[in-house]
């Protein structure tokens, strides 16, 4: 199940109250609904942080959020689902943070994360490890980003998922035989509040390489089938289509045909119910080598509904596969 929602992303601690209503009355429909999904996504950014995690390790992260009001928040819709339904669903919340203060080399732009929880606690956390063309020089990855099995999630059927902020799910398909423009957006690498690898330096590439060859077997290790993606936003329907063609299906293709779902924000107005559907299955594994010549695979839902929330609407989708 995903959740679009009209609007833009949240950027400061102020947007957090109106986001959690949101979240709640939405968390609120789907109770009614009796829909059984095995997870509901939320947009990237849906949520702000007043605080940087990236430098700190998994439990510390987890204790961050989960001490803030948007954990708490996340915890009572998590409540309301496992008093509602036998089988609750896992919640999936894109989460951004402040920046964390110059140190060396760059400042770090805040952290993008793919946070899922199940019955009030988290249960994966995935902070983003392939910066967009845009924010190459002030976006810094942290190495057990790419190797640790804290994004990747065990869905209530037993799938395995692999939380993705944003372009992560373009990178499900990385490895050291297949390295895109993707593995070559990453400048700078962390350990701790140590800068241990920079663009430039000596020896960057093959640290850089050996990164994304722990991702990739990472998630053949993790027996991974599931790409689930918190998306920014988009502007408008229809702006979303190189992302369906290029990140979507490629994810699928690259988990074998499995399934590849992303929700997001939309600017100035939702898609109809079966356009920029941001959802992709089955897709075969030629798509990888189709280039500018892939299709889009999109899916459609099995069921959907507008909701109008006290400050604007949403769109709830439920997918099959």
């Amino acid at each position: 199940m995903t959740v679009c929602f009209r609007g833009k992303k949240s950027t400061s601690k102020r947007s957090n109250k109106v986001k959690i209503d949101v979240y709640l009355e939405i968390i609120q429909t789907i109770c009614q609904t009796q829909h059984h999904a095995q997870a509901i996504v939320f947009p990237g950014g849906y949520f702000f942080l007043d605080r940087h995690v990236g430098h700190l390790n998994y439990t510390e992260r987890k204790q961050a959020i989960a001490s803030s009001s948007i954990g708490s928040a996340i915890n009572k819709g998590c409540s309301l689902l496992s008093a509602s339904l036998r089988s609750p669903p896992m919640v999936i919340v894109g989460i951004d943070s402040a920046k964390k203060p110059r140190h060396g080399y760059t400042s770090d732009n805040g952290d993008q994360l793919c946070v899922a929880f199940h019955k009030t606690e988290i249960k994966g956390i995935g902070r983003k490890v392939f910066p967009d063309d845009y924010e190459l020089y002030d976006y810094v990855t942290y190495a057990d980003d790419f190797r640790r099995s804290d994004r990747i999630i065990t869905l209530p059927d037993g799938r395995r998922a692999v939380l993705c902020a944003c372009y992560d799910m373009f990178g499900i398909a990385e490895s050291h035989n297949r390295a895109t423009k993707r593995t070559r957006n990453i400048k700078y690498i962390g350990e701790g509040n140590d800068i241990i690898a920079a663009t430039g330096e000596e020896g960057f590439a093959e640290v850089r390489a050996r990164l994304v060859r722990e991702w990739a077997s990472m998630l053949k290790r993790e027996k991974v089938s599931v790409g689930l993606a918190a998306i920014h936003q988009f502007d408008r329907p229809g702006l979303d289509k190189y992302w369906q063609r290029h990140g979507i299906g490629v994810a699928s293709a690259a988990l074998r045909g499995g399934l590849a779902l992303g929700a997001a924000h939309f600017i100035e107005r939702l898609p109809p119910h079966d356009k920029s559907t941001l959802a992709a299955v089955n897709v075969p594994r030629y798509h990888l080598n189709d280039g500018t010549f892939r299709r889009h695979y999109a899916i459609q839902p099995i069921h959907s509904m507008h909701v109008e929330t006290s400050h604007g609407s949403a769109l709830i989708r439920v997918y099959s596969s």
